[in-house]
């Protein structure tokens, strides 16, 4: 401790060394408010900058909730790209999407490409049979992939600070990646052509296997093919397809039966060689067709003729049970089913 030494100057008293004294309270008596003053302009820029930073981050935190929802709102199956902006990010603040970025191969590939996921079935390039070396090219469809690139959902707004706003600009420019699940059955539509995926049920194999005949490098395929659009085409143009309409498009069984009644002969089971299809498969189709005998008993005849049948024999009876009977529905409709029940009594 320093020695307090007296001094001539009455009770003023000094201490060495620039301690406190009351000699030091009177000479600085005064000088707090211009401290003050000196200071104030620190303090005043201090709490400048603390509410710069507050606004900016919150405004950052909203931006990233914007990104993170432009991403998310475009993912497969969902169309929110056109839907306005939420309300705490309006004009001129935007939000959308991104350019696409690749998934990291060392992070997202390491752990999917192993196993079940490297058979050929599933990654190709083509299935190939051991014993006879046929193959069946497959389609790059990733079905049963993680996508290559992610959803990159942005957000972009200018704001001025709101104290100092001269001093500089915050350019808030969020970018939120999302994972697009596309590899879902719901969303395979889009990749199957005019195949679209409604449930569990259906088929997974257009443009994945490419086994559909125009798809095949074997020519004498591409060939049978063409002949086969060939004859397709002849069968449309043809001028009496108005009259095998009620076959499988009769309005009058529609309207009555609330579906369209079809008696085409079904075809069961599938063959490769046209001599297999005239041997096994032709003769069943024709005995849809003309019924076991060939007189149309139990074929395509009798079963369109029991369908009109079951329709007007209802009706019919609804109109002998009305009181007084319809006989204007009557005569309309018992000359059809006296008809039909002797058609159907000449086949065999």
């Amino acid at each position: 401790m320093q020695r307090a030494v007296a001094l001539p100057f009455g009770m003023r008293t000094r201490v060495a060394l620039g301690c406190a004294s009351r000699l030091n309270a009177a000479v600085r008596a005064g000088l707090a408010p211009l401290e003050l003053v000196l200071s104030l302009l620190f303090l005043l820029l201090m709490m400048a900058l603390i509410i710069n930073f507050g606004t900016i981050a919150s405004w950052r935190v909203r931006g990233n909730t914007a990104a993170r929802y432009a991403g998310w709102r475009t993912t497969a199956l969902r169309t929110g790209g056109a839907y306005p902006n939420p309300s705490n990010w309006q004009t001129p603040a935007t939000m959308g999407l991104a350019p696409a970025i690749p998934l990291n191969p060392n992070t997202v590939g390491q752990l999917w490409s192993q196993q079940d996921l490297m058979q050929p079935a599933l990654r190709g390039p083509a299935i190939v049979d051991p014993a006879s070396g046929n193959m069946i090219q497959m389609g790059n469809q990733q079905y049963l992939e993680m996508v290559n690139q992610t959803l990159i959902g942005s957000a972009n707004l200018t704001k001025k600070m709101p104290l100092l706003p001269k001093l500089r600009k915050s350019y808030i420019k969020p970018l939120q990646p999302v994972l697009d699940p596309s590899w879902r059955y719901e969303d395979m539509s889009a990749q199957t052509n005019y195949w679209g995926m409604r449930n569990n049920d259906d088929w997974r194999l257009y443009q994945w296997y490419q086994h559909e005949p125009q798809q095949s490098p074997d020519g004498n395929v591409q060939n049978a093919y063409m002949q086969y659009q060939m004859a397709d085409q002849m069968i449309q143009q043809n001028p009496g397809i108005p009259a095998l309409l009620v076959l499988d498009r009769d309005p009058e069984l529609y309207a009555w039966y609330g579906n369209y009644r079809d008696v085409y002969p079904r075809v069961g089971g599938c063959e490769i060689l046209p001599v297999n299809v005239q041997i096994n498969t032709l003769p069943g189709i024709i005995n849809q067709i003309q019924g076991p005998l060939g007189g149309g008993k139990s074929g395509v005849p009798q079963n369109l003729a029991k369908a009109f049948l079951d329709m007007y024999e209802p009706q019919l009876q609804a109109a002998k049970n009305q009181q007084p009977p319809n006989q204007q529905v009557i005569s309309q409709l018992q000359p059809l089913v006296d008809q039909l029940n002797q058609f159907i009594a000449t086949l065999f």
